[in-house]
């Protein structure tokens, strides 16, 4: 899922349809990129527990508060996840 200049509003466009992530049963590899909104990164990692399969996560060039980051909470919540072997965060 990319929010970048070339692709304006794309994650806006997704997070509106009424899916949930459980929906999303197969998938196995996950990259989010130019998420500049705090709230919409927070509500994406605290539903990621939802994709069982999930084995890779990738999380480029987020611009969001350096706190949420810093003080371990996204990083916790990650490496919760039972399937996941290989994560980036950049």
């Amino acid at each position: 899922l990319y929010d970048n200049d070339e692709t304006p509003g794309q994650l806006h466009l997704f997070l509106s349809y009424p899916l949930q992530f459980s929906q999303f049963i197969s998938l196995k590899f996950l990259s989010l990129t130019s998420i500049s909104s705090e709230s919409i990164l927070t509500n994406i990692i605290t539903n990621l527990h939802s994709l069982r399969h999930l084995t890779h996560l990738k999380i480029l060039q987020c611009q969001v508060d350096h706190k949420i980051i810093n003080n371990g909470w996204i990083f916790d919540q990650i490496w919760r996840l039972r399937s996941l072997i290989h994560c980036s965060f950049h």
